[in-house]
């Protein structure tokens, strides 16, 4: 299976490790039906509206540092990670993050994202997606 060869298995104990594969299975089969059906389109379409909307927030330095240190409440990021976050944030890597919009903030803790755990980058992530929907006004439907 080839999740085992790309995220080998840190457990100590893998007593659990057929259900958590049929688990994986399971989530693989569903997300792979809801792609050929179309039902995938929510989702595309959420992801679209929250881009809009982080777009259209304008964030200036107060504001970004306030979102950082909220960022830490949430666990989005750890304290330590405050200053590779503020540092994306005033040299972003790629020039289409230079504008001064809560997207390229957004974009300054994703890059930072990346030199942690997928997993709890993942986590991380949805602690973010919460604290930019509440700091942008994004109401998605479900």
């Amino acid at each position: 299976m080839w999740w085992a060869v790309t995220a080998p298995d840190k457990r100590k104990s893998v007593g659990l490790l057929p259900q958590s594969t049929h688990k994986i299975q399971k989530h693989a089969v569903s997300v792979s039906l809801n792609i050929s059906t179309g039902k995938n389109w929510c989702l595309s379409r959420g992801l679209d509206q929250r881009i809009d909307a982080y777009k259209a927030e304008n964030v200036n330095n107060a504001r970004a540092h306030d979102i950082v240190i909220r960022a830490v409440d949430c666990a989005a990021i750890t304290p330590a990670q405050i200053p590779d976050v503020l540092l994306e944030w005033r040299k972003p890597s790629h020039e289409e993050f230079a504008a001064r919009n809560a997207f390229s903030l957004w974009n300054a803790f994703t890059e930072v994202y990346k030199t942690v755990n997928p997993h709890t980058a993942v986590r991380r992530g949805e602690a973010l997606h919460g604290l930019f929907d509440a700091e942008t006004g994004v109401a998605l439907a479900s």
